[in-house]
């Protein structure tokens, strides 16, 4: 650069050969980082230095404005101030033009903001176009305060190299940045999952969630709002005021939430104040500056809204933080359909058991009120057998008798249905069971009860369980007396109870030789009062096995049968705790 006196082409050479070697050392400052920060400091450090000047700032394009980043001998409040082109038309110029601009006289010269020049004292001032992709993304610029400079071919010529050195470290810091938030978005996102579908405490889960979003994505607060009919509740915050809970907003007064259920498509905002489609009233409340909207949809329909806020200062999205919103707004709609399945099957369910409440409160008002008219009638007639039972003659005792045992049978009926229903509610208790034990006394009573027939009982020794006796006890006796009751047509009945492994699974059995059944009526036998074809023979109240069934499902096992026309069946039950 010429000074007081002429450079010579010796001088010209010279420093040509130094502003090389400058730049080979800067390149291999910067080469070694991956922070951009870091490496538009050690550029501008480094070629201060080498160009012998006085200051240095660093210029970011965002949208269609420059952004100050970085400052050297110069006043630090530049530091994030927005300028426009015609502020630095020298950036705009070094822009348009890709190429390095040298203004020997920055107070006179119209390429450059004389009067910013002149507040600032940059008498002489080159700037240097920042490339990524082939595009500017900001300006590097170096200043003389105490002298005019006459900038030479050889200095012109650096930072020609300089521009197109920083372009290359800043596309791979870019990538290395981009590489690793891609990373830690994703995991990020894993975390996230893992406490949507970790617990079933549905309002501790979305606080978490909404916390861990924030976060990664560098916002300052967020909002999940339930849409009901045409308002928008607030039903989860993070870092706002608890007291907007339950707040009930309409569309005009929070219209970017209106804007995203119409258009069903998230939106963002760089700037809020300076958007004429966003309503003030909600984010003057929250002095919120931008934000990120997003619909929660499920079936077509839009259920909710999550919107991220950030209120010091305008921000400008990149599209992995866009991109990681869009699929945790999949991940939070799928939860959200979820606890609305949830709510709705704990609601069922809640109906189901008051409903079962209900049933059993009538059953016993029914069971009390016809048990004293039957006891009476009972009572009636036992009387009348007694008293004039003598006088009758025999068609009147028959009918009598008839009558006395038809009411004994309709109360042990309303006794039987009351037990049933009893078994929906009741919660086994647990302990061991000698079952082959409770069989062989079972087998004991039937044997008293039918002398005159032929039984053959194969009962297997030391079989021992884990349930309620008591309902063991009603099971194995159904099971037992189900099996005598088929068999009694046979000259010889055999009946068998055992225990056999079935699928790796401990499982127990009735077998008995009498008249079988049907497989394709198999699943009609633990219906209530359902009777298979060809049984109307065999009398009895019609849930016995039914209750085998519940009794069985309330210990954690099932019961099933199989049979053959004529020749038999099995019944197998298992055990959860076995």
């Amino acid at each position: 650069m010429n000074g007081q006196g002429q450079s010579t082409i010796c001088d010209h050479v010279i420093r040509a050969h130094k502003l090389c070697l400058e730049l080979n050392d800067i390149m291999m400052l910067i080469n070694a980082s991956h922070d951009i920060d870091e490496i538009l400091q050690k550029v501008a450090e480094g070629s201060c230095k080498a160009l012998g000047c006085e200051s240095a700032r660093v210029a970011i394009r965002e949208g269609e404005n420059w952004v100050i980043r970085y400052v050297s001998n110069l006043p630090d409040n530049l530091i994030g101030r927005s300028f426009t082109d015609k502020e630095l038309p020298h950036a705009a110029l070094a822009m348009t033009t890709r190429k390095p601009v040298a203004i020997d006289d920055a107070f006179n010269d119209n390429r450059t903001n004389n009067e910013m020049m002149k507040s600032l004292g940059i008498k002489s001032v080159m700037v240097l176009p920042l490339m990524e992709k082939n595009v500017v993304i900001g300006t590097l610029l170096f200043g003389y305060h105490t002298r005019a400079v006459s900038f030479s071919d050889a200095e012109i010529d650096y930072g020609g190299r300089m521009a197109t050195g920083v372009a290359i470290a800043l596309q791979d810091a870019r990538l290395h940045q981009d590489l690793g938030e891609s990373k830690r978005l994703g995991d990020a996102l894993n975390e996230i999952d893992d406490v949507l579908y970790s617990t079933l405490d549905y309002d501790g889960t979305m606080n978490k969630m909404l916390q861990l979003a924030t976060d990664v994505i560098g916002a300052e607060s967020a909002v999940i709002f339930s849409k009901e009919d045409d308002r928008w509740s607030v039903h989860y915050e993070y870092k706002l005021p608890a007291s907007l809970i339950g707040q009930s907003f309409s569309n005009t007064e929070v219209m970017h939430t209106a804007i995203t259920a119409e258009t069903k498509r998230s939106l963002t905002v760089q700037d809020v104040l300076n958007n004429p489609n966003i309503d003030q009233k909600f984010v003057e409340m929250l002095g919120i500056r931008s934000l990120l909207d997003f619909p929660l949809i499920v079936k077509g329909e839009v259920i909710a809204d999550l919107t991220f806020h950030y209120h010091s200062s305008p921000v400008p999205f990149n599209e992995r933080q866009v991109e990681f919103v869009r699929k945790l707004q999949i991940s939070i709609s799928l939860f959200l359909e979820n606890g609305r399945l949830l709510n709705i099957s704990k609601q069922s369910a809640s109906k189901l058991k008051e409903a079962n409440m209900e049933l059993q409160a009538f059953n016993y008002t029914v069971a009390h009120d016809l048990r004293g008219p039957l006891n009476s009638m009972g009572l009636y007639l036992q009387t009348i057998q007694t008293l004039y039972g003598a006088k009758l003659d025999e068609t009147c005792r028959e009918y009598l008798t008839g009558g006395y045992n038809s009411v004994q049978r309709m109360s042990e009926l309303i006794d039987v249905l009351l037990e049933f229903s009893k078994l929906s509610n009741v919660e086994p208790s647990r302990e061991d069971v000698d079952i082959s034990a409770m069989a062989r006394e079972i087998v004991e009573e039937l044997k008293r009860t039918s002398q005159e027939r032929r039984y053959v009982f194969r009962i297997a020794d030391g079989i021992i369980v884990n349930g309620d006796p008591k309902l063991l006890g009603v099971a194995l006796n159904n099971l037992l007396r189900n099996a005598w009751k088929y068999t009694g047509n046979r000259e010889e009945a055999v009946i068998e109870f055992g225990a056999t492994e079935i699928g790796g699974k401990h499982a127990y059995f009735v077998r008995d030789n009498g008249e079988g059944f049907d497989m394709a009526d198999a699943d009609k036998l633990f219906v209530p009062f359902q009777r298979l074809p060809g049984s109307e023979e065999f009398k009895g109240s019609g849930i016995g096995l039914a209750t085998v069934e519940r009794i069985i499902r309330r210990h954690g096992g099932k019961v099933w049968a199989e049979g053959d026309r004529g020749k038999g069946a099995c019944f197998y039950f298992t055990l959860s705790a076995d």
